[in-house]
């Protein structure tokens, strides 16, 4: 696990020789080391100084078609050998290379599109969880130099997703295509929102004469899309650079080896929103771009539905997904109205019947749903009297989420528009109406962690109550190996456990474990289901369940 450097190495072997008497015998003439004390302390901490785990902070390309398999090359460092890896996706197959930093990987041809998670892992840890996106068009990598669009890339088929790299300050990676009469391109740029790059990206389409025709900066997220019309067709430019996710006092376009990027080009069918369906038995309603009018099926159609965070953590409400035409509707308790503000300055009215004094809890999701919708919410009497107005949770959420009570028995009305009087087809939301109730989360501040062996480990965990959750809760680790053993500890209604408590993992000396477990709350004396605790992702609002615990040791074979 430990290396002793070149120099250290020749010293070792040169000796000198003393005279050393010997009782009975004529004095030899042995070799003894003559060092330095410093190099002497030097080789004796090498010999205990811990291996290095995977520091592997990016993939590229960050993503495949499914079918195929690519090799895959790492930002960061791999660390010690070997190297194994670990993927969520059992149809994904990822092979680290022994003697390269690179990747192997294989996604099956009946591989389901969208997000996987990778980590890699060694005797010594694991790197954090790496996205990695299956797609469904065939892929090709950016040809360096394309700076200038004299050198841009050629595209010669379409669909496609072009995976590539801002490798430095200052790069504008350009691709060149032909396009037919009347035909819609549609340029869609995955990076920060759905790889972790650090990266504010721009999209522009470029006209032969060098013009820019058409140009986007954030559609979902930090993350550009951008659609483009021909009447007259031809050949067409299609540009990617970006500013810093995070500003900083630069002024020039940024870039590194972390600005990894998937561009998706086509002139076909493109899917931004997958919606219920009017009603039962008829096919979901489809928001996008170049959809013919029946036949296509969303699961084998490219788009941001195929990454976007569609899934809603209910707490529990059992909510059910509903479908509500455009004009509103009759909002009932623990049901989800799935809408859209189809036109600009559109109101969509909701009736729901509360008893005096109810505290009900109301949610209106748009920009957690990669919307351009700035919901607000407006509640109103029977009467159309104006009893709250409320818009954004904070200033990163700008969607709603608050809890009102009501004045009195009777009917009220619940308002989704837009903050600036906006709306089209992708103006959608969804809006639940819940009776407030205790509820409570589990958060960690890390997803990965390391216990040596014979030794013990203190894991903090934030016990997160709302609603005036009040239960004691027994906090659990599950999935743990043989050789390790955390008891459970009880989160009290008050005092110092209710907002955090301390599990103290415990390792015998011959354990080496490397493998996710996890850690679950459950009420004392309920059967109520229990409630995974969980850490953040390189990914904004996506997180995961899956703990990682090594206690180091020898990989097995």
């Amino acid at each position: 696990m430990t290396t002793v450097s070149a120099a250290a190495a020749c010293l070792i072997a040169t000796p000198t020789h003393h005279w050393i008497p010997h009782s009975g015998f004529q004095a030899l003439s042995l070799p003894v080391l003559r060092l330095p004390l410093c190099f002497v302390c030097l080789i004796l901490a090498a010999q205990v100084l811990p291996g290095a785990p995977p520091a592997v902070t990016g993939l590229h390309p960050a993503g495949l078609q499914r079918g195929t398999t690519v090799r895959v090359e790492l930002a960061g460092k791999l660390g010690d050998r070997p190297v194994r890896v670990w993927c969520d996706r059992p149809e994904i197959r990822v092979v680290a290379d022994p003697d390269k930093e690179a990747l192997e990987i294989t996604a099956a041809s009946e591989a389901r599109p969208g997000l996987a998670w990778v980590r890699l892992y060694n005797a010594e840890g694991a790197s954090e969880l790496l996205p990695l996106h299956v797609g469904l068009v065939p892929e090709l990598a950016e040809v360096e130099p394309n700076n200038r669009l004299s050198e841009a890339t050629p595209i010669d088929a379409l669909p496609v997703t072009v995976n590539g790299v801002l490798h430095r300050s200052g790069e504008v990676d350009a691709f060149r295509l032909v396009v037919s009469p009347g035909q819609t391109l549609t340029a869609l740029l995955d990076a920060h929102e759905t790889l972790g790059s650090p990266m504010d990206g721009l999209l522009q389409i470029v006209s032969a004469p060098g013009f820019v025709v058409a140009q986007n900066d954030d559609h979902h997220g930090l993350d550009p899309l951008v659609t483009w019309s021909s009447a007259a067709g031809g050949e067409v430019y299609v540009r990617v650079f970006a500013f810093p996710a995070e500003p900083n006092s630069t002024i020039n376009f940024a870039g590194g080896n972390e600005y990894v990027y998937r561009l998706t080009l086509t002139t076909g069918p493109c899917l931004e929103h997958v919606l219920p369906p009017d009603a039962p038995g008829e096919a979901p309603r489809l928001v996008g771009w170049n959809l013919p009018d029946a036949g296509l099926d969303p699961s084998d159609t490219p788009g941001l539905h195929l990454l976007a965070p569609q899934t809603r953590e209910d707490d529990g409400a059992g909510s059910e997904v509903v479908s509500e035409r455009s004009t509103g509707g009759v909002l009932e308790p623990n049901r989800m109205v799935v809408g859209r503000l189809a036109e600009a300055g559109e109101r969509d009215v909701y009736r729901f019947h509360a008893k005096k004094d109810e505290s009900l809890r109301l949610q209106v999701e748009a920009r957690r749903l990669w919307s351009p919708l700035d919901p607000v919410l407006i509640l109103l009497d029977a009467s159309d009297n104006r009893l709250r107005e409320t818009d954004d949770v904070s200033r990163e959420n700008l969607d709603v989420d608050f809890v009102w009570k009501a004045p009195k028995d009777g009917e009220y009305q619940a308002v989704v528009t837009d903050r600036f009087s906006h709306g089209g087809a992708s103006y959608v939301y969804r809006l639940s109406l819940t009776p407030e109730r205790p509820r409570v989360g589990l958060k960690f501040s890390s997803d990965r962690f390391v216990l040596k062996p014979g030794g013990t480990l203190d894991v903090a965990v934030t016990v997160d109550r709302q609603g005036g959750f009040s239960e004691e809760l027994t906090i659990a680790a599950e999935d743990l190996p043989e050789g390790v053993e955390a008891a459970p500890v009880v989160s009290q209604s008050s005092g110092g456990t209710a907002k955090q408590v301390t599990l103290k993992l415990r390792a015998n000396e011959q354990t080496v474990f490397h493998g996710p477990f996890r850690l679950v709350g459950r009420c004392v004396g309920e059967d109520a289901p229990p409630i995974a605790a969980q850490a953040d992702t390189r990914l904004s609002g996506r997180t995961t369940t899956q703990l990682w615990l090594t206690v180091p040791g020898p990989l097995p074979p």
